[in-house]
């Protein structure tokens, strides 16, 4: 696939391959296109709902200990599934 980039885009990424230390301009957009879908993955939240839970979650573990992975993944797959069912 051939590819046509704008000046401003192709100095995009070759800033972000410096500040970040990819080896070439297909790390530095497969990593976009990476944190693209996971940001997609979490437009399931109103905005500030996030970041809410993620508070709820560090009060939680001040109040009851850490949880292990399978629990908060579990509980995270849970919430998503509902939301898509609501939907």
């Amino acid at each position: 696939m051939v590819v046509n980039l704008s000046p401003e885009t192709h100095q995009l990424i070759e800033k972000r391959m410096k500040a970040s230390g990819f080896a070439s301009a297909d790390e530095a957009i497969r990593a976009a296109l990476l944190s693209w879908e996971q940001a997609e993955a979490f437009d399931e939240f109103a905005p500030g709902e996030l970041e809410a839970l993620i508070a709820e979650g560090e009060e939680s573990l001040k109040r009851d200990g850490p949880l292990t992975h399978e629990e908060v993944f579990g509980a995270l797959r849970a919430e998503l599934d509902a939301r898509r069912q609501s939907k």
